[in-house]
């Protein structure tokens, strides 16, 4: 799982920086020849959270519609 999982993220990269899909074909075809009984759903299409965690890791605002408010104590 562990090589599936870093072939995702790979292809997430490879996707967002050079809209490059190779690594996103291959992990579906990873997928589907070794993790059927896995977990359905997982995707290496980049998630838009992903953007606001790449600000926040370098230091920048999040954007305010991602704010979340603080529960009332």
């Amino acid at each position: 799982m562990l090589a599936y999982a870093l072939l995702c993220e790979e292809a997430a990269f490879e996707l967002a920086t050079h809209n490059d899909q190779t690594k996103l074909l291959m992990s579906d075809y990873y997928y589907e020849k070794h993790c059927q009984t896995g977990f359905p759903g997982v995707s290496a299409r980049p998630h838009p959270l992903l953007e606001h965690f790449q600000k926040v890791a370098a230091g920048r605002p999040i954007p305010a519609p991602i704010v979340l408010s603080a529960p009332a104590p």
